[in-house]
């Protein structure tokens, strides 16, 4: 994490990904290109590539809370970006059903 950053602006493998695929890249390109630089981190590794990528998504592994508040950062995100929040619900909701 970088300390340069506010805490609501923190890195966020699963934010990364759907605003990534909203733009266009390819998840996995994406998160090895993250894993190369100084956005690599354990929630990159572990959580983005073991879990957010391949869609494994244990039940009581995320709060809904956690949930709600990285939902919500998103769409804070996206407000800054050419993504419509539509198409960010639209992303991430292919994200979670695959």
């Amino acid at each position: 994490m970088r300390s340069d950053r506010k805490d609501n602006e923190q890195y966020d493998p699963c934010r990364a990904l759907a605003i990534g695929v909203a733009s266009g890249i390819d998840g996995r390109l994406l998160y090895e290109t993250l894993s190369k630089g100084s956005s690599d981190s354990f929630a990159l590794r572990n959580h983005g590539m073991k879990a957010i990528l391949p869609g494994i998504f244990p039940r009581e592994a995320f709060s809904t809370r956690y949930a709600m508040k990285d939902l919500d950062s998103a769409l804070a995100l996206a407000k800054n970006t050419k993504i419509t929040p539509r198409d960010l619900a639209r992303t991430i909701f292919r994200l979670s059903v695959r």
